[in-house]
């Protein structure tokens, strides 16, 4: 079944490790869901097919919560809302969900990881070693995931991942910082950064999900006391049509970012408390013994420093004319190079000579090289 907004995957037509798509096939477990392809290749060769014709594309695909299927082309749809997203996306871009998968299949489970997924974006964003090495030892995204909210769990709260665990306290979340020495990061009230003209990112926003619009999920899959801020949300860099946000919770959007209202966000975080972070571009990682790292500020690359620029004199300028300004005589031959010493002015270059840095008329230099 095709529906509007949407077109078949060509069996030929290029496709990416990364891209979003959306599965119809009907009996799957994925069937409507949107997918992202981890693996491309030629199926095996049957002893019938033809010599000369290449074997169809399979696909190997994830869910957001980790179900994987192997796919044809045929099962699989180019739609429109998922498209913008697609082809070789980074791992910095990608969503990060706190699903994962009950034993019986159903997709969720009983851990509340919002907390450590909220973290867990940040630090592949700041290109965190753990999660790199994972990625290098052939771990998909869905799976390094997974390991690295484990880490952020145990070293937040001090406890192992299980099944219905609590959700992690503001105290845990401010442990990690301290823990991984995040340079500048802060704990302040919510009241104090969503009222600007522009909310700050990459910050842990502390949340009553209920009240955020649109909704990206069903109500049940929150707790019984809705009033109560018990949700962890990071703000991402901003979009022209609104704020954006990893929310670990979402799910009706095909486990994607999202964006909420400002209103619906302003009142959702009132009374409650964010964690800011630094830009995670600026932060390098040295490693900080068993298996930990402390965060430093990324120091950039001293500029080249350019060659000083060279001069002689120029030829038929006869030496007796002077043309160094100062104490002291030139007396070597006009071929001598001389290397310049700061800034030029108009007509004067600063150069060094056995006597010292001397102001040459710059009419009558020359640059060599």
């Amino acid at each position: 079944m095709t529906t509007t907004g949407e077109r078949p995957l060509g069996g030929d037509e290029p496709v990416s490790v990364g891209q979003r798509l959306r599965v119809r096939s009907r009996g799957s477990r994925l069937d409507g869901e949107i997918v992202t392809v981890t693996r491309c290749c030629r199926m095996a060769r049957f002893d019938h097919w033809p010599a000369d014709k290449l074997m169809p594309w399979v696909y190997r695909v994830e869910a957001g919560d980790g179900r994987w299927s192997s796919m044809a082309a045929s099962q699989l749809r180019v739609a429109d809302d998922v498209e913008a997203t697609g082809g070789g996306m980074d791992d910095k871009q990608r969503h990060v969900s706190q699903y994962e998968n009950w034993n019986d299949g159903t997709g969720l489970n009983g851990h509340m990881n919002c907390g450590e997924a909220s973290w867990v974006r940040w630090l592949i964003a700041s290109d965190y070693p753990l999660f790199l090495s994972l990625i290098a030892q052939g771990f998909s995204f869905v799976e390094a995931v997974g390991r690295l909210m484990a880490h952020v769990r145990i070293v937040a709260t001090g406890q192992a991942e299980r099944t219905y665990e609590g959700g992690t306290l503001v105290v845990g979340m401010e442990h990690y910082a301290h823990a991984c020495e995040i340079p500048g990061w802060r704990l302040v009230g919510a009241d104090s950064v969503i009222w600007g003209a522009v909310v700050r990112p990459w910050t842990i926003f502390l949340v009553r999900a209920w009240q955020l619009t649109p909704a990206q999920y069903p109500i049940s899959f929150l707790g019984s006391n809705l009033d109560l801020p018990d949700h962890y949300i990071l703000k991402l860099p901003g979009r022209a049509d609104g704020p954006l946000f990893n929310d670990p919770l979402a799910w009706t959007n095909g486990q994607a970012d999202c964006t909420y209202t400002v209103d619906s966000f302003r009142l959702a975080a009132t009374g409650t408390s964010c964690l800011a972070l630094p830009d995670p571009s600026t932060i390098a990682w040295e490693a900080a013994g068993n298996g930990n790292y402390r965060a430093r500020t990324r120091v950039a690359p001293p500029r080249p420093v350019p060659a000083p620029a060279r001069w002689r004199i120029r030829a038929g300028v006869p030496l007796h004319v002077g043309p160094l300004f100062g104490p002291g005589a030139l007396e070597e031959a006009s071929d001598l190079t001389l290397e310049q010493h700061g800034q030029a002015t108009p007509h004067w270059t600063p150069v060094q000579t056995a006597n010292g840095v001397r102001w040459a008329l710059t009419s009558l230099l020359e640059k060599v090289g």
